[in-house]
């Protein structure tokens, strides 16, 4: 076995006090580290949730809005269909009536025998 000269003694003690420096900078830093992330995490459990409700808000607002508009104009067109067959139902049963009792048509119905039914 080697001898160890004073000064290879002495770099391996200041290596050793070094070593409790080097360590207690380490544990420093990452505890410093350790509170950064925790912080982060404290800063996401409170804003995730709170981004998700607002946009499944939103979406809601939108299918809700979205929905009424086109229950709205579908039933708007189909009351629309509704009512034009309604009158023409009207038209036909006025027609076959005055047709039945052989009287003259009224205004609207002249045309229709003239043009249309001979």
């Amino acid at each position: 076995m080697k001898k160890r000269s004073s000064s290879e003694s002495f770099e391996f003690f200041k290596a050793l006090i070094k070593n409790g420096f080097q360590n207690k900078r380490f544990r420093d830093l990452n505890h410093r580290t350790y509170l950064a992330g925790m912080k982060q995490v404290k800063v996401l459990a409170m804003f995730m949730p709170l981004m998700e409700l607002i946009s499944s808000l939103v979406i809601a607002l939108i299918i809700w809005y979205g929905g009424g508009e086109a229950l709205r104009k579908d039933i708007s067109e189909k009351y629309n269909i509704m009512q034009a067959a309604m009158a023409s139902w009207e038209r036909n049963l006025d027609y076959m009536e005055y047709e039945k009792k052989g009287k003259d048509l009224p205004f609207p119905y002249e045309n229709f025998k003239t043009k249309w039914l001979t």
